[in-house]
């Protein structure tokens, strides 16, 4: 589902992304780890095309992404959340629901067509709304929704574009344990035919999410392998493990 080979990204002088290669499989459930600074988010950055690599590719489901504009990649497939909830505050989760899906559906390409007449719109809000565990609660404004409420609905606003492959940013970021459970079993109750890839420094998440570990460091592919090597691997106990207990 996606290839990343040689992505490679510096600013200045400063080399934040040193031949990074990556193959996440269709379906897969694939994260990424490694401490602070290790280039996670300049990672995510790139795939999303927000910065532009100055070598290397990307290629999703086959087509090559590397010099696509993020808006492209969105509607080849791939979406992101954030590790600051972006949502539109003072509307309902049904209404960031339906914009979203409004930019998804290219309605808002449509002047002069009405969206409340557009009934498929409220109907595609609220399976979403249930997927993400937030059928009830359509009619609450963003802003009055608990922390771990509004980071449902982030994902909600990404699973709106249909996506191929899901970019997840510190999901459980800030999160109480309860919070961390919910969004566990939202994660675990996506599509199995729904790539997810997710950065995440709880190593409880890690090991019950992944199915595949990639480690970074200092820009560059450590180690990857299935979470019993990563757990057991002695160079990442050393460089990360330790760092993260």
């Amino acid at each position: 589902m996606l290839v990343v080979e040689k992505l490679n990204k510096a600013f200045g002088a400063l080399q934040v992304t040193c031949d990074i290669s990556l193959h996440v499989e269709p379906g897969a459930r694939h994260a990424l780890i490694g401490p602070n600074g290790a280039g996670k988010t300049t990672l995510f950055n790139l795939l999303t095309g927000e910065i532009r690599a100055d070598s290397g590719s990307i290629t999703l489901a086959g087509k090559d992404l590397t010099r696509a504009r993020p808006d492209i990649r969105a509607r080849l497939g791939m979406a992101r959340s954030y590790q600051q909830n972006n949502l539109f505050a003072d509307l309902t989760v049904t209404q960031n629901l339906v914009t979203a899906l409004v930019v998804a559906r290219g309605y808002g390409l449509r002047l002069w067509q009405r969206l409340s007449d557009r009934n498929e719109l409220a109907l595609g809000a609220v399976e979403i709304a249930e997927l993400i565990g937030l059928a009830d609660v359509l009619d609450e404004p963003a802003h009055r929704l608990a922390y771990g409420m509004k980071r449902q609905l982030e994902v909600g606003l990404a699973l709106a574009v249909e996506p191929k492959l899901l970019l997840l940013d510190e999901p459980t970021a800030g999160m109480s344990p309860d919070e961390t459970k919910l969004m566990l079993t939202l994660i675990g109750s996506l599509p199995p035919t729904l790539t997810v890839l997710i950065i995440e420094h709880d190593m409880d998440v890690v090991f019950k999410f992944a199915e595949r570990i990639t480690v970074l460091d200092e820009g560059a592919v450590l180690f990857e392998g299935s979470p019993d090597e990563v757990h057991c691997s002695d160079v990442v106990r050393a460089r990360y493990l330790k760092l993260a207990t």
